[in-house]
């Protein structure tokens, strides 16, 4: 597109860092600076690798890692070097002291909580074990509809048909009951029945099932498994909960600590009864009266069914009714305010206390001049909680602390500034991680819980979710079943592992002071800024798109965004008015791509810019982009569609490397300030796009070759092209693409097994003709080139002799309606005549004795050859008496514009493989060894090579001799059946009679 953004060339490949010099103190506390110091040069390394790996969309060409003295490189790329240097440094200084030594392979003690399975995709499900279950002390403490909004509790307090599914719609789910044995099942009932988690019933509305999922401390949890009954109740309102995307958001004054504090209800789903007539859609398998002690009411034989009584944690609706309920407690009866609660459309300011819930799940923030304040609430909170019988768990309370205080999965760091995985979870995860990798196998589920788990922590840093698409493909495919990890799903588990170090977001960022905006047409792109204030900006971050991100698809958004397209209001946005907008760049595309991608090329150009600043690394910026479907891909942190998740990669490269968080709004297009100057390379119908049409200044140098030629290349290109696009390649330079083409032969080479070398040197000479400069500049692709020919060399075509080519000869006139497809072989091969020429000779090109163009001193006959490989208006002599008899005879009723032969080159080429076979010749004839035999009978006669050369119209001495001098040694490679050997010797005696003999019969 470009080779550089106003003073910022391109960023990768990064190179790599130096390592540090070892120490030569024996000192143990420098001895572990030293070891300290080495680790994070590693991460840092890992790190700078695998961006250079997404950059290009993890394409097999692998850029060349420097470690060349870095005062060589611009401070534009220094600066994101140190900016690494730094998120790899915080990694390390945060990990524990046990794990510096490296010759473990920075293996840790697996320090993640199974209990925040909850957060992830998918949990591990275990049979239940009545010795392992783990209970609550005093389940149904309080009511769950006294805790509810009136409006809500209304709905849930009776049967309501407004809650379930018309019964058309409703369809059979499966349930599993997984326990050690049917008498541990017995005992889990008994237990739940002594502290009154189930009521008994013998007509069940709905049965459901249940199994465990690991705790922390060995325990096992009791889940419900509500699939039956969730398929009957419709779909509950949706719950925004403060995931960790919003954490990464807020915004802190970077002078002041921030405190957090945090509390977790102790087993908030069994402590909530729920009411009387749900409990028979919540029966679980039945068992027999007399196991439970209800044989004297029922009967001894008799099944009853256990209901669960308490809110079970498998139901749709639970999360719904647990968030509603619990922020409606802290609504009305604790200090806390409605306006200082996290959710996605609050304000995103630490400049008072704030406060967020996530289902039991309360924590606390404020700066520090808030802290006695913030002390208070949290006694009052748990102070009321305690008092309605939802008590929080005493070892899950942390009282306000700016040291780090893990809250729903995630660290806030109030000192730092910091929204992250606590580093020493992450390096567990990392580390589980690598042993599924080298394992080199595993189940799409247990693919689903690493990804999920992942997932949790990248929600901090969105743009690194543009490492992962073939996982979830792979989970998609594989389900249950164990499969081989595929090589690219291996490469993105690597590469998140690798990025590890740099998946947080600093809430204390600066703005940077300039808002920019981009635009992309068909033929170019324009990017435009403009300055504005901090608070300015702030107000810009928190614009809503005109439709919800969720979790749509790339189709999904496209078409809404297509619904939308006069729906919404398309006036600017009143945050943009009166900004003075200073165009940055205007550029024209050199390849047409879909709008879409050259929307996210648009945005990195402005990424880019925004990157040559010192004060943008780490800082916050906002970005204006007139294509939905962009701003939700760059949002949610990747797309659906392979071509943007390609230029979406590159994107997140950047943002990465520099510590960017792009907070990107939807500008529609008639206010877009960049369309203007996206729009300067306009499509002309007389030039074309630039670069492109009728009028090039290049059509000379493409009128140097054939259409033929230029059809074959363009078409080599063309796959070369697709390969770049699939591979995220984008050559900047004649030594990128050498270095791009020479992987390309590399790829096609293995891919096609050897085989293909002409596309690939049609490749080399499309982009040679393309770009004349490049001419023997392509150093390692033509090596390359020159190393598959010795690989896999040329297999020649064998020369015919003049007897076979006769045998062939009659054979097709006698296998035809038109006698004169045997006199093209002998033609072809008297006159050493291509396919082309043949096929497009005319009673025109024919001059014989008496013929008045030539005058009356010409004796003999010849053609004219108007087009050849060498040029055009070629002579050649029809040498053989019995071929010019029968040319004579040929053409004798002929009109001067009438071909000789009707044949295309492609029929008779058929035509002539055809007889080949039926005569049990080696199928490595073809119609080119006409010409070649031609020309090595002729040696074999002892005529002069001059003579030769000249006949054959080679236009260099070099591929003459080659003819000749292999076509000797090629004819004793060729097998020829000896009654074939002898009917060609008699037939090639008197080839007239032969040959009109064939035309008779």
């Amino acid at each position: 597109m470009m080779d550089a953004v106003r003073g910022a060339g391109p960023l990768f490949p990064l190179p790599l860092v130096e390592s540090p010099h070892a120490a030569s103190s024996r000192s143990r506390r420098v001895q572990q600076r030293a070891r300290r110091a080495l680790l994070k040069n590693e991460l840092a390394n890992a790190a700078l690798r695998a961006l250079n790996i997404l950059h290009t969309s993890f394409s097999s060409h692998i850029h060349s890692q420097s470690r060349n003295p870095s005062h060589i490189y611009s401070k534009y790329i220094l600066r994101s070097i140190v900016h690494v240097q730094s998120c790899a440094e915080r990694f390390v200084s945060r990990l524990a002291p046990c794990s510096m030594d490296l010759s473990d392979d920075f293996v840790f003690q697996d320090l993640f909580d199974p209990s925040h399975a909850a957060y992830s995709s998918v949990t591990e499900s275990l049979p239940l074990s009545a010795d392992r279950i783990s209970l609550p002390s005093e389940p149904g403490s309080a009511d769950l509809l006294d805790i509810l909004p009136p409006d809500v509790a209304r709905v849930y307090e009776q049967p309501n048909p407004d809650l379930f599914r018309p019964v058309a719609e409703r369809k059979r789910a499966p349930y599993v009951c997984r326990v050690e044995s049917p008498a541990d099942y017995v005992k889990i009932i008994q237990r739940l029945q002594q502290i009154n988690m189930v009521s008994f019933t013998t007509s069940p509305k709905i049965v459901n099932g249940c199994f465990g999922t690991a705790k922390s401390d060995g325990s096992q949890r009791f889940v419900f498994d509500g699939r039956p009954v969730n398929a009957a109740f419709v779909t509950p309102p949706k719950v925004d909960l403060p995931c960790p995307d919003l954490l990464s958001k807020l915004i802190a004054d970077s002078s002041e600590p921030i405190y957090v504090a945090k509390a977790d209800l102790d087993n908030y789903y069994h402590r909530l009864r729920v009411p009387t007539w749900l409990h028979e859609y919540f029966a679980l398998p039945s068992v027999k009266a007399s196991e439970v002690g209800l044989g004297g009411e029922y009967g001894d034989a008799t099944l009853v069914y256990p209901c669960c009584t308490t809110l079970p944690m498998g139901w749709t609706h639970s999360v719904y009714l647990s968030q509603t309920g619990h922020e409606h407690i802290v609504s009305t009866q604790t200090t806390l305010q409605d306006d200082a609660r996290i959710s996605p459309a609050s304000d995103f300011r630490l400049d008072r206390e704030r406060h967020g819930i996530y289902i039991d799940d309360l924590f606390l923030l404020a700066p520090e001049h808030l802290l006695p304040g913030l002390h208070a609430k949290l006694d009052r909170y748990i102070e009321v909680m305690t008092k309605i019988g939802l008590p929080p768990k005493p070892s899950k309370v942390v009282r306000p602390s700016a040291d780090g205080v893990v809250c729903i999965g995630m660290e806030i760091h109030g000192r730092d500034k910091t929204v992250g995985g606590h580093p020493q979870k992450v390096q567990a995860l990392v580390q589980r991680t690598r042993d599924l990798v080298r394992g080199g196998s595993c189940s799409g589920l247990l693919m689903s819980r690493i990804v999920g788990l992942w997932s949790w922590f990248i929600l901090a840093r969105r743009a690194a979710f543009a490492v992962f698409n073939n996982v979830y493909r792979y989970i998609e495919v594989a389900g249950a079943k164990v499969f081989v990890i595929w090589p690219t799903v291996a490469a993105e588990l690597l590469v998140i592992c690798d990025v590890a170090p740099l998946l947080f977001s600093n809430i204390g960022a600066h703005w940077f002071l300039q808002t920019v905006a981009t635009d992309a047409s068909d033929t170019g792109l324009g990017v435009v800024a403009a300055r504005c204030d901090a608070d300015r900006l702030e107000t810009m971050s928190n614009v809503r798109p005109p439709i919800p991100v969720d979790n749509r698809s790339h189709s999904e958004v496209a078409a809404a965004a297509a619904d939308l397209e006069q729906k919404v209001d398309r006036s600017l946005h009143p945050t943009l008015s009166g900004l003075k907008w200073v165009e940055i760049v205007a550029s024209y595309f050199r390849y047409p791509e879909h709008i879409n991608v050259l929307e996210v090329r648009a945005l990195t150009t402005g990424v880019r810019w925004v990157s040559s600043f010192p004060q943008s690394v780490g800082s916050r910026l906002v970005l204006w982009c007139d294509s939905l479907v962009v701003v939700f891909s760059v949002r949610k942190g990747r797309s659906s569609s392979p071509e943007l998740l390609r230029r979406l990669r590159a994107l997140s490269a950047h943002l990465l490397a520099t510590g960017i968080q792009v907070y990107c709004n939807w500008i529609p297009t008639e206010v877009n300030p960049a369309d203007g100057p996206s729009r300067r390379y306009k499509f002309d119908s007389t030039l074309g796009f630039p670069g492109e049409g009728p009028g090039r200044a290049d059509f000379l140098v493409r009128a140097a070759y054939s259409k033929q030629t230029i059809k074959r290349y363009d078409a080599a290109v063309h796959d070369f092209v697709a390969w770049m696009d699939k591979h995220g390649e984008d050559p900047e330079s004649t030594e990128e693409m050498d270095e791009v083409l020479c992987d390309y032969f590399h790829d096609l080479f293995v891919m096609k097994g050897g085989k293909c070398r002409s596309n690939a040197a049609c490749t080399i000479a499309g982009v040679q003709m393309r770009c004349p400069q490049m001419k023997r500049r392509l150093t390692s692709a033509t090596l390359a080139l020159k190393g598959w020919e010795k690989l896999v060399p040329s297999v020649p075509y064998p020369p015919l002799t003049w007897d076979l080519a006769v045998c062939v000869a009659v054979h097709m006139s006698g296998n035809t309606s038109d006698s004169s497809h045997g006199l093209a072989v002998l033609l072809a091969f008297d006159c050493y005549l291509r396919v082309g020429e043949l096929v497009g000779l005319r009673r025109c090109d024919v001059a014989d004795t008496g013929d008045v163009r030539m005058g009356s001193a010409y004796r003999g006959m010849s053609l004219r050859l108007a087009r050849t490989k060498t040029g055009r208006n070629q002579w050649v002599t029809v040498r053989h008496p019995h071929v010019i008899f029968l040319m004579r005879r040929l053409i004798r009723r002929m009109k001067p514009s009438e071909r000789l032969f009707s044949l295309s080159a492609a029929a008779f080429r058929r035509r002539f493989k055809m007889s080949c076979a039926d005569l049990g010749l080696s199928p490595n004839y073809v119609p080119h060894s006409l010409r070649h035999g031609g020309a090595t009978h002729d040696h074999l006669l002892g005529r002069p090579l001059e003579e030769i050369l000249r006949h054959g119209r080679w236009a260099s001495v070099k591929s003459a001799r080659h003819y000749v001098q292999s076509g000797r040694a090629l004819l004793l490679t060729c097998r020829i059946p000896a009654d074939i050997a002898d009917l060609g010797r008699i037939l090639s005696a008197d080839v007239r009679s032969a040959l009109s003999l064939s035309q008779r019969h």
